[in-house]
């Protein structure tokens, strides 16, 4: 796509279907790109359910009931279908990531899943702020700013030679005290391997934190975003 406003902005490049804004592209000062990061955006919070009713979990031994949602979804040339979501403080109730990772929901143990992206709504903000960039100056300042790429690095390069290489995404804030003083067994053996946190969620103080820099409760602010600056080469590999 090639977008122009007089005077305020022309950029040039693609983006995924559905998005108003470019997602990768160039102006004429500053041209970028993405790679998958290696963050996990997300973490999981096994409760500790009331022995009376599995949908009522405990935090700091108080009981909460848990929200029911009812979602239907209209099917063309068929019945609509309806299902039932089951929501707590931290996120909705989940019973697998994948076909590799079940997660039983029993009459004592039930997961919920955190995932900061879900009010994550800024990236076209960042988007719009990389098109209007003037160098990459100006791409590092969007990304501190709106906060908004969920799942993805930058690079870029600008035209008085300087290059920028950040992982700067959307991550729940999981520090390493955090996850040591609060992963459950499960999530011992997930974290730090594969990066997925399994938190203790029957205890308030094993919440996600908040930094002061960030643009929304729960994740990690700009400041502790990984930057390189004008670095002769750098290399993004799996």
């Amino acid at each position: 796509m090639q977008q122009t406003i007089p005077g305020e902005l022309n950029v040039s490049g693609g983006a995924l279907l559905g998005t108003g804004t470019v997602s990768i592209g160039h102006n004429d000062r500053v041209a970028w790109s993405h790679t998958v990061a290696t963050g996990v955006p997300l973490d999981l919070h096994q409760l500790t359910l009331d022995p009376a009713d599995p949908t009522v979990y405990l935090v700091d031994g108080v009981p909460e009931p848990m929200t029911r949602r009812t979602v239907t979804v209209p099917v063309k040339d068929g019945a609509p279908v309806t299902r039932t979501q089951w929501w707590t403080r931290y996120g909705p109730v989940v019973t697998s990531l994948g076909a590799t990772v079940p997660l039983p929901w029993t009459r004592t143990t039930a997961y919920a899943l955190n995932d900061p992206n879900a009010t994550n709504l800024r990236a076209s903000d960042t988007s719009l702020g990389f098109a209007t960039a003037r160098g990459t100056d100006g791409v590092l300042d969007s990304l501190r700013r709106t906060q908004g790429l969920p799942w993805v690095n930058t690079v870029a390069a600008d035209s008085r030679g300087h290059t920028l290489f950040t992982q700067s995404q959307v991550l729940p804030r999981i520090t390493d005290e955090l996850a040591q003083r609060c992963s459950t067994p499960l999530g011992r053996a997930t974290y730090p391997s594969s990066g997925l946190a399994v938190l203790d969620g029957s205890r308030g103080d094993c919440a996600p934190g908040s930094d002061p820099d960030a643009v929304q409760p729960g994740i990690f602010g700009p400041a502790k975003m990984p930057v390189l600056r004008d670095a002769p080469y750098a290399e993004n590999s799996k």
